[in-house]
């Protein structure tokens, strides 16, 4: 009973897993583009990316905690995506991996989108995270949002 108790709560043998989900935003003025992305991390930490700035979301909902438990074990995908407003092009730059492609943890995790001409590109997915081949521990909404506005 005990091992089924442990995964509901999202914890697993190496640490406790936890995504918080995020909304990221960045707006620029024409000519410059708009990028916004997530990125998960190997070291076990989260980071949004505005512009060509990357922070951490929030320490205390990386994707592992401690964040050294952090290993390759670890697969994550996104899903659910849908494209709100698609701007210059429904596509994500860099795609770490095929939305619904489970992919583990061994480089760091990047799913971002870029706007390079007026207009607004946004994006909402749900990424998962697993171990193994595993259920999914845990998962978290997104929404990426990059807006070129007129000089």
């Amino acid at each position: 009973m005990l091992p089924l108790l442990t995964v509901v709560l999202g914890k697993s043998r190496n640490g406790v897993v936890a995504l918080s989900g995020e909304s990221v935003v960045d707006i620029k003025v024409d000519p410059t583009n708009a990028t916004s992305g997530i990125r998960v991390n190997t070291d076990g930490t989260v980071d949004k990316q505005v512009a060509a700035s990357y922070s951490q979301i929030d320490s205390a909902t990386d994707w592992v905690i401690p964040n050294h438990l952090a290993n390759t074990s670890y697969e994550v995908r996104i899903t659910s995506v849908v494209w709100n407003q698609s701007g210059d092009g429904e596509t994500f730059s860099p795609e770490w991996a095929v939305a619904g492609t489970w992919k583990a943890v061994t480089a760091d995790a990047e799913w971002g989108i870029v706007q390079a001409v007026v207009g607004i590109k946004d994006v909402t997915f749900t990424l998962e995270i697993r171990q193994g081949s595993g259920a999914t521990i845990d998962t978290a909404s997104y929404t990426l949002n990059a807006d070129v506005a007129a000089l």
